[in-house]
C-alpha cells in the first residue's frame, strides 16, 4: 500500500499640485546618479578655403521675437470634422534598402546655382548616406559621410570637417553658387569650399535616400527636404529652418514629409522601393510642421511620473525638444494626449546638466484662445517643474507685460493642474520624466484651437533655453504653435487572432469545448471572449499597444492542463507556449493579421492518484557502457510499468533509496524518464536512471552498495489542484534485479588504468576486478566478489 508524504515549503516620485508636494503614489528608487563624459557637439571653427570666414556660432541666446501687430483677425470656427494625425517625416529604417524615385522633370535640372536643405536624424551606423540626388555623373549628390558632403556634376565631391551627430535632429544645407559650396548646420556656416561645375543638363531621375552610383542608402529620418534653383544665404537658411516654406524665389520642390508626395505640385513618385524588408514608412516624429493634433488617449494616463509609450501615451502626438550643442546626447520628446476631462503631457529625456542648476526647469506654456499676442497675457498659463526638484512645481500666468507671475490661490484653484516627476523613469537612473495634467476647464472645448510651447528653460545656465517649437520664446505667444484636438483614439496597431479549444483527454476525435473563456493580453490591455459551440474563438481587428508581446490565455478552466498547437493560416509563429498560454511577438505596424491560429486541447483535473504494483518486480537500472570496438551489448529491460489509479503524464517520478525517514527533503533522488502513459490513468511506463556502484541512502549520509539496498518510487503530482495540494506519493520498497551484474555488467565504475592483458578479453572481464594501490597507482588487481561466485 502506498502512503503519502506532505512537503511544507516554506519610483522615487514626487506628486505635486498647486499646493506643493504630496505623498508619492509609486516608489521609484534613485540610488545613484550616473555622470557620463560625452562628446561636445558644439562645432569648432572651420579652416577657411577662401577669404570668407567659415565659423559656426553655437546658438545659445534667446531668439529675437518675431515682429507682430495687434491681431485683427477672427479665429476659425470649429471644423465639421476632426483633424487627421500629422505626418512629419519618413523613417528609412535599417537595414538600408529604401528609396523614393521621381521621374525626370526639367525643374530638377540646374545649370549653375542651387541649394538643398533638410532636417535629418541619422542613425548610429557609419558610412555615407544619401539625402537627395539627381544622379551622378552629370547632376548633384547631397548626403552625409558622416560629414556633410556635396558633389556637382562630374567634379570631385567636397566635404565639411564637421560630422552630423547620431540620433539628433539637425538642419543641414548645401548652397552652391556655381563656383563654391557653403555648408550649413542648424543655420550656421559649417564650411566654404571651391567646387567646379561641369553641368551636362542630364535627364535623370530625382532620388531620395539612395544613389545608384554610390550604392548608399539613408538610415534614419528625413523631414522637410527643399530644393532651390538659387544659392540661399546663411540668414535665409536660418530664418526658414522652422518654417514651412511653400513659395519663394527659386523654390523648385518641397518634400514635406521627407519622401512623398512632392508638395508644391503634388507629384507622386515613380517608385517607392522598400527593398526586402519594407522598412520605410511615414512617421509623426519630426520637426515640421510644428502644429500639434492631439488624439484622445487610448488608455487614461496614470499620473506616476513614468512615461508608458506602449499604453497611456501610445499613438500620442509628439514634439521634439532639441539638445544640440550640448554635452548631453539625446533629443527629448514631449507626448500629448487628451481625455474627456484633461490634457496630458509627458516629457522624457536622458539629457540633463550635471550638476543640475538650481534654476533649470521644464515648462508647459498654453495660450487658451490662440490669440498669438506679442507678450503673454492673463489668459496665458505656464506650468513648470524644477529639474533638481529644489522647489515644488507651480502654476503661473502672464501679467500682460511679458512677465510670468505666480498665480495666487484666490484666483487659481489648486485643482485643474498637476505635475508628477520621476528621476529614474524607464528603469534608468539617467532618465528624467515629467507628467503634466491640465484640466479641460482651463483650456475650453476640444473643438477650439490653443497655442502651445514646451521647453527646458535655462538648461545649462541663463539664456540657454531648449524650446519646442525650435524658435519659440517662452514669454512670446506669437512664437508658439497651434494645438488642435481630435476625438479619434490614438493610433495603435490592430491585430486578429483565432483558434479552437477542444477536450484534450482523447485527442481523436476532437470534442469541442463551449463557453471556455479566452483572453488576449498585450501589456496592460486585455480582451476577453468565449468559445462557441464548435469550440472556436476569435479576436478581430483589436487595438493593442506598440511592440508589446501578446498572449493568448485560456482562463476559466480551473487547474486544466493543455496541449497548445498553432495551425492554419498566418505566418507568424508564437515565440513560446506552455500550459494554457501562447505568446506572440509584438506588433509595430498599423495592421497585424498574419498570426498563426492557436488551438488548445484542455484536460480537466482527474481524481487523486494511487500507486500499486510494478512489472518487473525487480527492475534493471540503465547502463553506462565502456567504449569498445569489439563489444556491443543491448540495454537491459530498464523500463518498468507502474500500475495505479489516475496516473497521468503531468507527474514527476524519482527513484530513491529506502529510508526510515519520512522527510522528503532527506531523500536522495534519481530522476526517471516518463516514456508512456495510459489515457485511462491505470499505468505509466518509466525508464530507470543510471546508478553508480554506491549511492547515499539519505542526503549527507554514508553510501551503500546499489544492489544491496531497497528502493522506492517517489511520485510528485504536478497537476496542482485543491484535491491534492503539494503531495508526494511513495511506493512500497523493492530491490533491483540480483542477476544484473552477471548478465549485463555493472556501471563500469570500478575500471582503472593500466589493466592487464587478460582483463581486456571481454567487457565483462575487464570490469570484474578491483584495483588496489595508493592514489592513482594500481599495484595489483583482485577479483570483485560482486562479479564472481
Amino acid at each position: 500500500m502506498a502512503f503519502q508524504l506532505f512537503r511544507f515549503s516554506i519610483i522615487f516620485a514626487l506628486i505635486s499640485t498647486g499646493m506643493g508636494i504630496m505623498n508619492a503614489k509609486k516608489v521609484c528608487l534613485a540610488l545613484a546618479v550616473t555622470m557620463s563624459v560625452l562628446v561636445n557637439l558644439a562645432l569648432p571653427a572651420v579652416a577657411a578655403k577662401s577669404p570668407l570666414p567659415g565659423v559656426i556660432n553655437a546658438p545659445h541666446a534667446i531668439p529675437v521675437a518675431k515682429a507682430v501687430t495687434s491681431p485683427d483677425y477672427q479665429l476659425d470656427p470649429p471644423k465639421d470634422g476632426w483633424p487627421p494625425p500629422v505626418v512629419r517625416s519618413t523613417l528609412f529604417e535599417s537595414p538600408y534598402n529604401s528609396q523614393v524615385i521621381y521621374s525626370n522633370e526639367g525643374r530638377f535640372n540646374f545649370g549653375q546655382s542651387m541649394t538643398v536643405e533638410a532636417w535629418v536624424r541619422r542613425d548610429a551606423l557609419a558610412g555615407c548616406m544619401t539625402i537627395l540626388t539627381n544622379e551622378l555623373p552629370g547632376s548633384f549628390w547631397f548626403g552625409v559621410c558622416p560629414q556633410l558632403r556635396f558633389a556637382r556634376d562630374g567634379s570631385a565631391a567636397v566635404m565639411t570637417e564637421h560630422s552630423i551627430p547620431n540620433n539628433l535632429w539637425t538642419h543641414v544645407a548645401a548652397s552652391y553658387d556655381g563656383a563654391h559650396v557653403s555648408f550649413y548646420m542648424d543655420g550656421y556656416l559649417a564650411g566654404w569650399y571651391a567646387l567646379s561645375n561641369m553641368s551636362t543638363f542630364p535627364h535623370t531621375r530625382l532620388r531620395i535616400g539612395f544613389d545608384p552610383q554610390f550604392g548608399v542608402y539613408f538610415g534614419g529620418s528625413l523631414d522637410e527636404i527643399r530644393l532651390w534653383s538659387v544659392a540661399r544665404t546663411e540668414q535665409q537658411i536660418r530664418d526658414g529652418m522652422f518654417e514651412e516654406i511653400r513659395a519663394g524665389t527659386g523654390l523648385v520642390a518641397v518634400f514635406a514629409n521627407g519622401s512623398s508626395p512632392e508638395t508644391l505640385l503634388n507629384s507622386t513618385p515613380e517608385l517607392i522601393g522598400y527593398g526586402v524588408d519594407n522598412t520605410s514608412y511615414a512617421n509623426g516624429l519630426g520637426i515640421l510642421p510644428t502644429g500639434l493634433v492631439v488624439p484622445k488617449a487610448a488608455a487614461v494616463p496614470v499620473m506616476d511620473g513614468n512615461i508608458d509609450e506602449a499604453s497611456e501615451f501610445a499613438g500620442a502626438e509628439r514634439a521634439i525638444i532639441r539638445y544640440r550643442y550640448a554635452n548631453y546626447k539625446q533629443d527629448a520628446v514631449a507626448y500629448f494626449v487628451h481625455t474627456d476631462t484633461d490634457l496630458h503631457v509627458g516629457y522624457y529625456s536622458t539629457s540633463y546638466p550635471f550638476p543640475e542648476p538650481v534654476d533649470s526647469w521644464v515648462g508647459l506654456f498654453l495660450d487658451n484662445n490662440y490669440s498669438r499676442e506679442a507678450l503673454i497675457q492673463t489668459n496665458d498659463i505656464q506650468v513648470r517643474s524644477f529639474f533638481d526638484l529644489s522647489l515644488p512645481p507651480d502654476l503661473r500666468y502672464g501679467d500682460g507685460a511679458g512677465n510670468w507671475v505666480i498665480c495666487p490661490t484666490m484666483f487659481c484653484s489648486n485643482t485643474g493642474w498637476q505635475v508628477v516627476t520621476s528621476s529614474s523613469c524607464h528603469g534608468e537612473f539617467t532618465d528624467r520624466c515629467r507628467e503634466y495634467r491640465v484640466a479641460k476647464t482651463r483650456l475650453g472645448e476640444w473643438t477650439q484651437t490653443d497655442g502651445v510651447a514646451f521647453g527646458h528653460i535655462q538648461f545649462d545656465g541663463a539664456g540657454d533655453d531648449r524650446m519646442f517649437p525650435g524658435d519659440a520664446v517662452n514669454n512670446v505667444p506669437v512664437t508658439w504653435t497651434s494645438m488642435t484636438y481630435t476625438e479619434e483614439s490614438a493610433i495603435l496597431p490592430h491585430v486578429s487572432f483565432s483558434g479552437h479549444v477542444y477536450d484534450g483527454r482523447y485527442l481523436d476525435p476532437r470534442t469541442p469545448r463551449e463557453g471556455v473563456e479566452v483572453q488576449l493580453i498585450a501589456g496592460t490591455t486585455t480582451y476577453t471572449t468565449q468559445t462557441l459551440a464548435d469550440g472556436s474563438y476569435s479576436f478581430s481587428n483589436l487595438q493593442v499597444p506598440y511592440g508589446e508581446e501578446m498572449r493568448i490565455w485560456v482562463d476559466n478552466c480551473p487547474f486544466c492542463k493543455a496541449y497548445p498547437s498553432y495551425v492554419g493560416s498566418g505566418t507568424i509563429d508564437p515565440v513560446g507556449h506552455d500550459g494554457l498560454t501562447a505568446t506572440y511577438p509584438g506588433c509595430f505596424q498599423d495592421i497585424c493579421s498574419t498570426y498563426k491560429q492557436m488551438e488548445f486541447f484542455l484536460r480537466s483535473p482527474i481524481g487523486e492518484l494511487a500507486i500499486g504494483a510494478q512489472d518487473p518486480a525487480e527492475p534493471f537500472p540503465s547502463l553506462v557502457y565502456r567504449e569498445s570496438d569489439n563489444y556491443f551489448q543491448p540495454d537491459p529491460p530498464n523500463v518498468v510499468r507502474i500500475f495505479g489509479t489516475n496516473l497521468h503524464e503531468f507527474i514527476h517520478v524519482d527513484l530513491t533509496p529506502y529510508t526510515i525517514y519520512n522527510d522528503v527533503d532527506m531523500f536522495v533522488k534519481y530522476e526517471a524518464d516518463l516514456v508512456n502513459w495510459d489515457p485511462a490513468g491505470n499505468w505509466i511506463d518509466v525508464r530507470l536512471p543510471v546508478l553508480t556502484r554506491e549511492t547515499p541512502v539519505v542526503v549527507g549520509g554514508l553510501p551503500a552498495e546499489t544492489l544491496n539496498i531497497q528502493w522506492r518510487w517517489l511520485i510528485a503530482d504536478e497537476w496542482i489542484r485543491p484535491a491534492n495540494g503539494d503531495i508526494w506519493y511513495v511506493s512500497n520498497p523493492f530491490r533491483l534485479a540480483t542477476d544484473y551484474p552477471k548478465v549485463w555488467g555493472f556501471g563500469f565504475e570500478n575500471e582503472g588504468d593500466n589493466s592487464s592483458l587478460d582483463e581486456f578479453l571481454t567487457v565483462y572481464d575487464e570490469n570484474a576486478y578491483i584495483c588496489v594501490g595508493v592514489g592513482d597507482l594500481c599495484a595489483t588487481r583482485v577479483p570483485d566478489l560482486l562479479y564472481w561466485d
